[in-house]
């Protein structure tokens, strides 16, 4: 957003002198000259207010990617932290068992 404010300001201060001189009502070559520079000028400023629009846009859904991809990773980083404490707990009881086994054994 404030690209697109700096390149429209620049625009302006650039435009501005161009348009105030191009006043008169004579069709003489200098006038047909600013005629064209103003056109010009006002393509310009189109194409730079949608180009401006269009990195909005983009910028937009380059965020929405990213928030989607983070609520995404804690998902699988939450499903892992449950699957390691399922493992840990079936280890313990694993554990538990073998030390039972072990004290039937040696009694």
């Amino acid at each position: 957003m404030k690209l697109r404010n700096i390149l429209f300001a620049m625009l302006f201060a650039f435009a501005a002198p161009l348009l105030l001189t191009a006043c008169d009502q004579n069709d003489g070559p200098m006038e047909k000259a600013g005629e064209s520079m103003d056109k010009a000028v006002e393509k310009t400023s189109e194409k730079m207010e949608s180009a401006g629009e269009s990195m909005d846009k983009a910028a937009e859904k380059t965020g929405e990617a990213m928030d989607a991809a983070v609520e995404k990773t804690g998902e699988a980083m939450e499903s892992a932290g449950e699957s390691m404490d399922k493992a840990a707990e079936k280890t313990g009881e694993a554990m538990d068992a073998a030390g039972d086994k072990i004290k039937d054994a040696t009694n």
